[in-house]
This record gives C-alpha cells, sequence and structure tokens, in this order.
C-alpha cells in the first residue's frame, strides 16, 4: 500500500512538473511575443513623431504659401481696379 501511495503521488509529482513546464515555456514565449511587439511599436511611434514634424512643415508651407496667393491675388485685383480706371479716363478723353 505504501508503494501504491509512492506511485500515484511520484505520477502527481510528473503531471505537476509537466504542468509547471508547460507554463513557463507558455510564459517564455508570451515574453518574446511581447519584446517583439514592443520593438514594433515603438518603430511605429518614431515614425509617427517624424510623419508629426513632416506634417508641420507642411502646414506651415501651406500657410505660407497662402498668405502668398492673397497678396498676389489682392495685387492683382488692385491692378485691375487700376486698368479699369485708367479705361475709363482714356474713353473719357476720346469721348472729349
Amino acid at each position: 500500500m505504501n508503494e501504491e501511495i509512492t506511485g500515484i503521488q511520484l505520477r502527481k509529482a510528473r503531471i505537476l512538473a509537466i504542468v509547471f513546464g508547460l507554463l513557463t515555456i507558455f510564459s517564455l514565449l508570451t515574453l518574446v511575443y511581447t519584446f517583439i511587439k514592443k520593438s514594433e511599436v515603438d518603430s511605429l511611434q518614431s515614425k509617427v513623431i517624424h510623419l508629426e514634424k513632416q506634417l508641420e512643415l507642411l502646414k506651415k508651407k501651406a500657410a505660407m504659401q497662402r498668405a502668398i496667393a492673397e497678396a498676389e491675388h489682392q495685387r492683382a485685383e488692385e491692378n485691375y481696379k487700376r486698368v479699369m480706371e485708367m479705361l475709363k479716363e482714356a474713353e473719357t478723353k476720346k469721348l472729349k
């Protein structure tokens, strides 16, 4: 009877050792997977930061271009008004 208990205890110990071994392997695999994903996240974060900097530069350039375009538009309107006034003056002189 003592041998049976020892055999049962040995079998339980082996099963327990196998379970702990599998859990250890699983935890190690999870650890490796986590490190891989962390490196991917770090890489993506650096890309996001780089793209955000580029976006800010492009926004500044767009604002500058918009200001230039507005100035050109205003200058074109002034030139148009000046030409129209000159045309009216020329027509007025021509009629006299």
